[in-house]
C-alpha cells in the first residue's frame, strides 16, 4: 500500500505505454523505447538528487535525458534542483514511514527492466520472422514518437535500446548492493553491524560500476561526438561512484577505529577484545538475529581493510604501525632501559586470562636481591639477558597470536618493522658509531620502531668487555660470554621464525643479526677496544682545558768532552733530547694513552684456531695508537682555530705539542717493534707484517709542519702588528733628521720605540714559560729585528743630510732599543740578526771621522755595507779632506 503512494516506482508510470496487444512491431518497439526513457529519467532524477547534495558532481546537461530526447524528468516551468530536492525529501519521508528499503526497490526495478529486455527480445524476433510492411499507413498513436520505415533502422534502435537497458540494470545492481552494504554496516535494534559483509558488498558494487563504465566507454569510443545520452550516463555513474567512495571511506574509518580500540597496550599488560572466535559472515541480504562478538573484533577489522584496500594495504599498515609503536615504546623499551641501568637478572611473572569478550596478558617483575660479588659486568649480565629474551619471546608470542591473529602477511610486515636493522655503520656491527664516540644518533622512519637495533646496541654495550683483557685466562672469558649469549639468541631466533616474524627466505640464506653478532663476538671485542680508546681520546681532546700545561724535556746545553789530543767533541745524543718547554696537559694525556695502547698491543694472544679474530687485536691496537695522534691533529686545530690564530700563548702551546709528538714519534716505533710476540710460524703473515711496519717516524714531518705553521703564522701576525705600531709613526722620521730642532716626528719616533718594545716585552712574558729557550730566543729576536729594520730603513733613507742634534737623538733612540732588546732576551741577543747593524749605526752617530777610521779597523761596521756606510758619512759630515779620504778608503775596499 505504501508503494502505491511512491510515484517514482509506480508500475504504470514505467509501463503504461507497453501494450502487449499492439498490432505492429513498430508500436511495440516504440513502447519499449518510452519505457527505457522513463527508466532513464528516474535514474537521472536519482543522480540529480545526489548532485543536489554533492555540488561538485553537477552536470551542465541536466535538461537532457540519456536517450537524447529533450525531456527533463521534471516540470518544464519548475526549478529542476528544487523539484529534485523535494522529490528526495518526499522519498526519504516515505522510506521512514513505510519502511521500504532501497535495495528492495532496486530489485523491483531490475525485474521490470528484465521485462523490458524480454519484450525487446520479442520485438527483435518479430523483426526477423514477420518482417515489416513499409507501405502500411502511419499510425496516429498518442504515444508514438516516430515512424520506422526500414527493418535495419528498427534493428539498430533495438540494439541501442538493449545497451541502455543493460547499462540501467547494472547501475541498479550497483545501487542495490551499495544499499545492502549500508544496511549491513549500520547497527539496528536487533543486529550488530557486520562490516565484513558490508565490505564484500561494497566490492561487488565497485565491480558493477566498473562494468557500467566499460559500457559507457565503449559507447563513447564508437561515437564521433559526445551526445546527451553520454552526458546523462556520466551523471548516473558519478552519483554511484561518489556514494561508493563515501561508503568505502566510512567502512575503512570504522574498521581502523575497531582495530585500534580492540587492542590496549600498557606497561604491564596487553588486552585484546573480540578474538575468541572467527566470524562467519555472509554477503546475502538476510542476516541472523544475533552476532558473535568476533564480528566486531580484530578478525572483522582485518578482513574489512584487506577487502577494501587489497593493493598496498596502506590503511592497515598505518594502523599496525601505531600498534607496533605502542608495543615498542610501552613494553620493550622500559625493559631494555632497566637492563641498561641495572644489568641484573629479573624473572617475570606472567598471568593470562581469556573470556568470550576479551583476552589479556599481564606481567610483573619479581623482586630479586643481587648477591653477586663478581665485578665483571659482562659475565654477570648474561642471566639478565636470558630473562630479557624470555620476556620478549612471551610478549611477542601473545602479540602474534592475539593481535596479528597468526596471519602470515601481517606477521611478515610487523616482523620487518620490529626487526629492521639500519644499513649504516652501527655499534653492533663494529663501526665507530656516533654513540660510541659520545654522540646520540636518532634513526628515523622504519628504524625508529625497531627492537633489533636497540637489542644489538645494548648487547654491544653490556656484554662486550670494555676493559683490556690481557692474558689467555682473561681473553678466554670472551668464549664463555659468547657461548652464554648464543644459547639465548638462538632460542629467541627460533621462536621468531616459528612466529613468522622473521623473513624465512632472508634468514635461511644469511644469519640473523643476533646470530651474526654472537658469531663475530671476538671481532666485536676487538672493535670495541678500538672505539673505547678513541672515545677516551675524544673526551680528552674536547673536555680537557687546553690552557693547562705541564713542563717536559730537559735543560739541554751543548756539552763537550776533552779527548786525548786536547780537542773537544760535542755530545752526539744531545740532538735527540727534547728541550725543556711546556706542553698542554691534553698532549701528555694523549701520549700516555698512545703508549698504553701500544703496551696492550704487545701482550700475548692465545693461539686458538677456532677463534682467529683475536689475532687482529695487536694490529688493530697499533692502528688505534696512530689514530690517536691523527685525532689530535684533526680536533685541536679545528676546535681552537680562533684561539690559535689570535692568542700567542695558545699558538706556542700547539707548537710545543707538535714538537713533543714529533719527538716521541722518532723512537716510538723502534721502542715497541721488538717487543711484539715472536712470530709463531713462517705462515703468520700478519705477525710478520706488523713487526716490519710498526713505526711512527712517518708522522714526524707532519707534526713538524704543523708546529712551524702554528708558530710561523703567529710570528707573521705579530710582525704585522709591530709594523702598524712602529712603522706608521716613523714614516717621516728619516726626512725630519735634517732639522736642527726637535720636531714632532722625533717625539713619535721615541714613542714608537717604547711602544714596540712594550709589545715585544709582553709577548716575551707570555712565551717564556712555554717555549723552549732556543725557540724563545729566535722568536723574540725576530720581532726585535722587525723594529730595528724599521728604524734602519729610515736612517739609511735620510742620505741628504742629518743634523748634529738629530745624530744625538738617533743615538738616544737606538740605545733605548738596544736596552729593550737586552731586557726581553735576558742578555742573549743572539737571536736578533739585525743587532750588529743596529748597534753599529747607534755608535756611528756619536763618532767623529777619526773614531770611524778606528772603528773600521776594529771591524765595528762589518755588518754594514760600504755604500750604506758611505751614505751615512756623506749625510752626517760636511765635505773635508778627512771625509774624502775616508770615502776613498771605503770605495777602494768595496
Amino acid at each position: 500500500a505504501a508503494s502505491e503512494h511512491q510515484p517514482s516506482f509506480h508500475h504504470h508510470r514505467y509501463y503504461s505505454t507497453m501494450d502487449n496487444n499492439s498490432s505492429t512491431v513498430e508500436t511495440r518497439l516504440h513502447a519499449v523505447k518510452m519505457a527505457v526513457r522513463k527508466a532513464t529519467e528516474e535514474a537521472l532524477q536519482s543522480a540529480s538528487s545526489q548532485s543536489a547534495l554533492e555540488p561538485q558532481f553537477q552536470s551542465p546537461t541536466s535538461s537532457t535525458s540519456a536517450t537524447g530526447d529533450s525531456t527533463t524528468g521534471v516540470e518544464e516551468n519548475g526549478n529542476p534542483n528544487k523539484r529534485t530536492i523535494i522529490n528526495n525529501e518526499s522519498f526519504a519521508l516515505g522510506m521512514t514511514l513505510f519502511g521500504k528499503e532501497m535495495h528492495v526497490i532496486e530489485r523491483s526495478i531490475q525485474d521490470k527492466l528484465t521485462m523490458i529486455e524480454n519484450e525487446l527480445q520479442n520485438v527483435v524476433q518479430a523483426l526477423h520472422v514477420d518482417g515489416i510492411n513499409n507501405d502500411e499507413d502511419e499510425t496516429s498513436s498518442a504515444t508514438a514518437a516516430a515512424t520506422v520505415t526500414s527493418p535495419a533502422v528498427l534493428e539498430a534502435d533495438a540494439k541501442e535500446l538493449k545497451k541502455r537497458i543493460e547499462f540501467l540494470k547494472i547501475c541498479s545492481q550497483a545501487r542495490a548492493t551499495l544499499d545492502e552494504a549500508t544496511t549491513f554496516s549500520t547497527a539496528s535494534t536487533t543486529n550488530d553491524p557486520d562490516y565484513v559483509a558490508a565490505s564484500k558488498l561494497l566490492v561487488a558494487s565497485k565491480a558493477h560500476l566498473t562494468q557500467a563504465e566499460a559500457i559507457v566507454k565503449a559507447e563513447e569510443e564508437s561515437s564521433s561526438t559526445p551526445t546527451n545520452a553520454l552526458f546523462g550516463a556520466y551523471r548516473i555513474l558519478d552519483s554511484i561512484r561518489t556514494a561508493i567512495r563515501r561508503k568505502n571511506l566510512d567502512l575503512l574509518s570504522k574498521a581502523t577505529h575497531l582495530l585500534e580500540s580492540s587492542v590496549t597496550i600498557t606497561s604491564n599488560s596487553i588486552s585484546v577484545k573480540g578474538t575468541s572466535s572467527r566470524s562467519n559472515t555472509s554477503t546475502t541480504a538476510t542476516t541472523s538475529a544475533t552476532t558473535t562478538p568476533s564480528q566486531q573484533g580484530l578478525h572483522a577489522a582485518y578482513d574489512v581493510i584487506e577487502t577494501l584496500s587489497p593493493s598496498n594495504n596502506s590503511t592497515l599498515h598505518k594502523s599496525l604501525v601505531r600498534l607496533t609503536d605502542q608495543f615498542v615504546n610501552r613494553v620493550v623499551q622500559p625493559v631494555l632501559r632497566d637492563l641498561q641501568e641495572t644489568p641484573t637478572a629479573r624473572p617475570w611473572t606472567f598471568s593470562d586470562s581469556s573470556s568470550r569478550l576479551i583476552t589479556s596478558l599481564e606481567w610483573e617483575p619479581e623482586t630479586v636481591v643481587d648477591a653477586s660479588s663478581d665485578t665483571n659486568v659482562s659475565v654477570t649480565v648474561v642471566p639478565a639477558w636470558k630473562e630479557t629474551f624470555s620476556f620478549l619471546e612471551r610478549t611477542l608470542s601473545f602479540f602474534q597470536q592475539f593481535v596479528l591473529l597468526d596471519r602470515d602477511a601481517l606477521c611478515a610486515h610487523i616482523g620487518n618493522r620490529l626487526f629492521a636493522v639500519s644499513t649504516n655503520a652501527t655499534a653492533a656491527d663494529g663501526g665507530a658509531t656516533m654513540r660510541a664516540l659520545g654522540v646520540e644518533s636518532n634513526r628515523l622512519g622504519v628504524y625508529s620502531a625497531s627492537i633489533m637495533q636497540p637489542l644489538l646496541d645494548l648487547l654491544w654495550e653490556t656484554c662486550i668487555p670494555t676493559i683490556s683483557l690481557q692474558g689467555e685466562q682473561q681473553l678466554g672469558q670472551l668464549q664463555e660470554i659468547a657461548g652464554s649469549i648464543q644459547s639465548c639468541t638462538s632460542s629467541f631466533d627460533a621462536a621468531m621464525m616459528r612466529l613468522k616474524l622473521y623473513n624465512d627466505t632472508e634468514h635461511k640464506e644469511t644469519l640473523s643479526p643476533l646470530a651474526d653478532f654472537v658469531s663475530n663476538f671476538s671481532q666485536k671485542y676487538v672493535d670495541k677496544r678500538r672505539t673505547t680508546i678513541l672515545n677516551q681520546a675524544r673526551t680528552i681532546l674536547l673536555h680537557n682545558d687546553y690552557h693547562n700545561t705541564v713542563e717536559v724535556g730537559d735543560t739541554t746545553t751543548k756539552q763537550s768532552s776533552v779527548v786525548a789530543d786536547g780537542t773537544t767533541e760535542e755530545d752526539a745524543m744531545a740532538v735527540f733530547q727534547l728541550h725543556k718547554c711546556a706542553v698542554s696537559q691534553t698532549a701528555t694525556l694523549i701520549m700516555t694513552l698512545c703508549r698504553e695502547t701500544m703496551e696492550e698491543a704487545i701482550c700475548p694472544i692465545p693461539n686458538d684456531d677456532d677463534d682467529a679474530t683475536l689475532a687482529l687485536l695487536p694490529s688493530t691496537l697499533y692502528r688505534t695508537a696512530r689514530e690517536l695522534l691523527d685525532m689530535f691533529r684533526a680536533v685541536i686545530p679545528t676546535t681552537l682555530e680562533k684561539e690559535i690564530a689570535n692568542v700567542p700563548r695558545i699558538a706556542a702551546v700547539l707548537h710545543n705539542d707538535c714538537v713533543y709528538f714529533g719527538h716521541h714519534c722518532l723512537t716510538l716505533g723502534l721502542e715497541y717493534k721488538e717487543r711484539f710476540p715472536p712470530v709463531a710460524s713462517a705462515h703468520d703473515v700478519r705477525g710478520q707484517a706488523l713487526r716490519q711496519t710498526c713505526m711512527f717516524v712517518d708522522m714526524v714531518p707532519i707534526f713538524r709542519e704543523l708546529a712551524d705553521q702554528a708558530m710561523g703564522d703567529m710570528l707573521e701576525k705579530q710582525h704585522r702588528q709591530l709594523c702598524e705600531i712602529v712603522g706608521s709613526r716613523i714614516a717621516m722620521f728619516g726626512e725630519s733628521l735634517k732639522s736642527n730642532e726637535s720636531l714632532s716626528e722625533w717625539v713619535d719616533a721615541e714613542t714608537a720605540m717604547k711602544a714596540g718594545a712594550y709589545h715585544v716585552k709582553h709577548l716575551s712574558q707570555a712565551w717564556r714559560p712555554v717555549l723552549s729557550a732556543q725557540v724563545q730566543r729566535r722568536s723574540i729576536g725576530f720581532l726585535m729585528d722587525t723594529i730595528f729594520n724599521l728604524y734602519l730603513d729610515q736612517i739609511f733613507r735620510a742620505s741628504s743630510a742629518i743634523s748634529e742634534p738629530a745624530c744625538h737623538f738617533v743615538s738616544s733612540v737606538f740605545r733605548l732599543g738596544m736596552q729593550a732588546a737586552v731586557d726581553v732576551t735576558c742578555n742573549d741577543v743572539s737571536g736578533c740578526l739585525s743587532w750588529d747593524r743596529f748597534s753599529a749605526v747607534g755608535r756611528f752617530v756619536d763618532m767623529s771621522l777619526a773614531d770611524i777610521n778606528v772603528a773600521l779597523s776594529d771591524g765595528v761596521f762589518r755588518s754594514i755595507t760600504g755604500p750604506e756606510l758611505s751614505g751615512l758619512i756623506m749625510a752626517t759630515f760636511d765635505d773635508s779632506d778627512k771625509r774624502r779620504k775616508l770615502l776613498q778608503a771605503l770605495a777602494s775596499e768595496s
